[in-house]
């Protein structure tokens, strides 16, 4: 995955999680993903991995394609 699309990911995740109200941690307890996996995430710094993209894509109600900035809302 290019930097590019990592920081859109990044990007689209943090903004869910903050229309939600939650925190890093409350996030990853909720969707039972790795703390230090959502905050590399967050800072563009870790790859996706398969599982913790559809955990994530199942909390949020949306699309990979959004996430990964192939579509908008």
């Amino acid at each position: 995955m290019k930097l590019q699309e990592l920081e859109i990911f990044a990007k689209r995740l943090k903004e869910l999680r903050i229309k939600k109200g939650l925190s890093q941690k409350e996030l990853s307890i909720q969707a039972n993903i790795s703390l230090y996996w959502l905050r590399n995430c967050e800072n563009s710094v870790s790859q996706l991995a398969d599982e913790n993209l559809i955990k994530i894509v199942d909390f949020f109600n949306c699309s990979t394609d959004y996430l990964l900035g192939l579509k908008n809302l």
